[in-house]
């Protein structure tokens, strides 16, 4: 008797320290509201990658030859609307411009691209996924338990951020294998991690360097990355090498050690 509490025992104890599996999920959604606004946006701003080039530019003329003073308070408002997750429907004259602009022929064709795309990118996250996580969990000691959505948008638009709670926009080219799978990556770290320059390094060091380097079998350094967190992550260098040595890692530890250590280096941090 005393020996089968001991198995009960020891069977529970388990259970309550063994590590919980992983449960990560993207939601990759085109929200046409959402790409009409950005790509007219990102349109005006030239931030154009030039296959799509012809087709944006048609879209974006079409649009705007159209669009009156009010029409653009209206677009202005539908932002705002989107990124709070408000309704449109107590803004009628919004509501029905967007209706207007979704019947031309020329949104159809950016909005099939961007159908394309989407399904691209959740093919290539898909793929990669096992692989990945397993990297990621080893590397950091996270056991991820969240829901993203990806908000994807014109392939010919560059947009690559994120925002709390969970939530990504994403849209742009390959520019090197794997790119699409290494920074959305890149963003999800972002919801756990503080918003300093250290930590911002560190997810490069994660996503940018390490994780494309597991995925394409390119080494670093030259590191990549914004050209601005290029110093911070020369200097954690020699720091992050005994890091990866280490059988049980936990990224929050050395982000906390690299502060410490580094303080000079938190002024200059660059989001994205």
């Amino acid at each position: 008797m005393k020996y089968f509490m001991f198995l009960v025992t020891l069977i529970l104890s388990c259970n309550i320290f063994a590590k919980s599996p992983s449960s990560l999920e993207l939601k990759f959604i085109l929200d046409e509201d959402y790409l009409i606004s950005y790509a007219i946006y990102a349109c005006s701003n030239d931030r154009l990658i030039n296959r799509f080039h012809r087709d944006l530019n048609a879209f974006k003329r079409t649009v705007c030859d159209q669009l009156t003073p009010d029409d653009w308070d209206a677009l202005d408002d539908l932002c705002v609307r989107f990124y709070n997750k408000s309704p449109l429907t107590d803004n009628l004259h919004l509501v029905e411009l967007l209706s207007r602009i979704k019947q031309l022929s020329e949104y159809q064709t950016i909005r099939k691209q961007t159908q394309e795309y989407l399904e691209l990118c959740k093919k290539r996250w898909e793929e990669s996924f096992p692989a990945c996580l397993s990297l990621m969990e080893n590397l950091t000691g996270i056991t991820f338990d969240a829901t993203f959505t990806v908000y994807i948008t014109h392939p010919g638009i560059c947009n690559g951020s994120s925002m709390s709670p969970q939530m990504i926009f994403w849209g742009n080219k390959e520019w090197w294998p794997h790119y699409t799978v290494v920074y959305l990556w890149h963003e999800i770290f972002h919801d756990y991690f503080d918003l300093s320059g250290t930590s911002h390094a560190i997810i490069q060091l994660l996503t940018d360097n390490e994780l494309r380097q597991h995925l394409s079998g390119e080494p670093y350094p030259p590191f990549e990355g914004h050209p601005g967190l290029i110093p911070q992550m020369k200097a954690y260098e020699p720091d992050w090498n005994e890091y990866l040595k280490k059988k049980e890692k936990n990224i929050f530890e050395f982000i906390e050690l690299m502060k410490k250590k580094y303080p000079e280096l938190e002024e200059h941090p660059e989001f994205h």
